[in-house]
């Protein structure tokens, strides 16, 4: 009902993306790991959104500190057009403890500039919980009190450093005070309602989102020509159960198994020992994503082994799971809460852990017709494609705003 009556015009997306501009020298100066899955997600909301209504990219890049985190006092800012938005990536000073300051300050002006520039039917929608945003938008709604707020929570603030700062904690402390300036959530799993203390505020969940722009076609699994590959690739940390997954491999009788894993984690130098004593065990550590594609496309089972332990997996949606889901090949998932029930009617799953459980499945699956893995992984590719693109995921967002601006008509 509500999204055949969208009464707003005009949407500005307070983000923090990676403009292609500036992309490269982003990487090029970032001393610890840039944020590949959160500049991809914000991406594909910028696609979703900017298909269906005007909308304009208000952008401070979530980088590292200088000088620890980062090698540049500022970063750069760009103005253009990008993914079919407009988009204005603001320099902001990025020292630390005055970093913050900074990207309140820019954040606010380009808002309060934009208000000016797009006076009817105003929605900010913020990406992540982040105080210099939510500080930002609360100056910006004493002036213009029928702005409309919602946030997009891909993570809960105290689940995204297992050792935060004494700055993210103080931080993390004060955010909840500016929840007072949100109208509407989006949230990648129902539990974080119960975390944020929604009860009275709408929300929906868009779990995340594939953009079949970040795949080429030619990249679709055509699985391993000699024996049955399996595949993970990502952090090889092992509270995400990576050693689980290696112990099952190596346990296995099955000579005709293989396991192959790219990344880096504190389970790197552990597994680097299995891969010397086993053939079968493939170590590759950290690779260009075109070449992580091409070995989920030459693989038979694409495998992630983190469990439900941990309180973490309710408010968690892993990222890989679109991305294994829409290659092709068929997936092999534990069931996890943070993860929709309709995602296992396309892939393989798990309750019970184990390194004995995971082997014995991993060992049924390996002796499943062509056929039905074939089918399987087609059908897996084709419910990615039609029901978690772009498009498909931000007509939630699109609804959620609609809805807030019927209840308040």
């Amino acid at each position: 009902m509500y999204n055949k009556r969208v009464f707003m015009n005009n949407v500005a997306l307070l983000m923090g993306f990676y403009p292609k501009a500036i992309y490269d020298k982003i990487l090029a100066d970032s001393i610890t790991m840039p944020q590949y899955a959160a500049d991809a997600l914000q991406k594909s909301f910028i696609v979703g959104v900017s298909r269906k209504v005007h909308t304009t990219v208000i952008n401070l890049p979530y980088v590292g500190s200088f000088p620890k985190r980062y090698r540049s006092l500022f970063v750069p800012g760009i103005i253009g057009n990008e993914l079919g938005a407009n988009v204005r990536s603001l320099r902001y000073c990025n020292l630390t403890y005055l970093k913050n300051f900074s990207r309140i300050r820019e954040a606010f002006c380009a808002l309060k500039e934009w208000t000016r520039e797009s006076p009817n039917n105003r929605t900010v929608v913020i990406y992540a919980i982040h105080l210099p945003f939510l500080i930002a938008v609360a100056r910006l709604k004493k002036i213009v009190p029928n702005l409309k707020v919602i946030q997009i929570v891909p993570d809960l603030p105290e689940f995204m450093n297992s050792k935060p700062s004494r700055l993210h904690s103080l931080s993390y402390s004060k955010t909840s005070d500016y929840y007072y300036v949100v109208d509407g959530w989006i949230l990648l799993s129902k539990y974080m309602t119960d975390k944020l203390n929604i009860t009275d505020k709408p929300w929906r969940v868009i779990e995340g989102i594939y953009n079949p722009m970040d795949t080429p076609l030619d990249y679709v699994g055509e699985g391993s020509k000699s024996g049955f590959r399996i595949f993970y690739g990502g952090s090889l940390a092992k509270r995400y159960g990576i050693m689980n997954l290696v112990n099952a491999v190596a346990n296995s009788s099955n000579m005709n198994i293989e396991l192959v894993l790219c990344g880096y984690g504190d389970a790197s130098n552990e597994i680097a020992m299995f891969s010397q004593k086993d053939s079968r065990i493939k170590l590759f550590g950290s690779v260009p994503r075109h070449e992580v594609l091409k070995l989920i496309r030459t693989s038979n089972l694409l495998v992630n082994p983190r469990t439900n332990e941990g309180e973490f997996t309710k408010y968690s949606f892993p990222s890989k799971t679109m991305e294994y889901l829409s290659s092709g090949v068929p997936t092999l998932l534990y069931r996890l809460p943070g993860i929709p029930e309709e995602y296992y009617k396309y892939c393989f799953s798990l309750e019970k852990t184990g390194v004995d459980v995971l082997q014995a499945e991993l060992e049924r699956i390996s002796r499943l017709p062509k056929e039905y893995m074939d089918e399987m992984g087609k059908k897996a590719m084709a419910f990615i494609l039609d029901k978690k693109n772009p498009e498909a995921q931000c007509e939630k967002l699109i609804s959620l705003i609609g809805q807030i601006e019927y209840e308040e008509s």
